[in-house]
């Protein structure tokens, strides 16, 4: 009777800690998740490769430079051309660019 007792419990707090009961939900991270972040493209950047991006790319730092997140997310398989002009990353400050 001992024995059956002690496999129960074993069988019952294994099940138990695998269903996860004490664990909290892992938090993933995707592109999709990143909370107030802001796309290039959506400060009219083409990534085309023909138009001039730089523009959008100065309005997006700018944009981005006074918010609290300081996150600007640039898409993959785009191709920006800034028109061989120099984007002003300002002294002292943080950007965190997502690709």
């Amino acid at each position: 009777m001992d024995r059956f007792l002690i496999v129960f419990f074993l069988i019952f707090f294994n099940i138990y800690f695998a269903i996860g009961k004490n664990n909290p939900p892992e938090k993933k991270t995707t592109m999709g998740s990143i909370e107030n972040s802001f796309k290039l493209t959506d400060f009219g950047a083409k990534g085309n490769g023909n138009n001039d991006d730089s523009e959008a790319f100065e309005k997006a730092i700018a944009f981005v430079d006074n918010t609290l997140s300081k996150t600007l997310i640039i898409p993959a398989n785009y191709s920006f051309n800034l028109a061989n002009k120099t984007v002003d990353f300002k002294k002292n400050r943080w950007y965190c660019v997502a690709i």
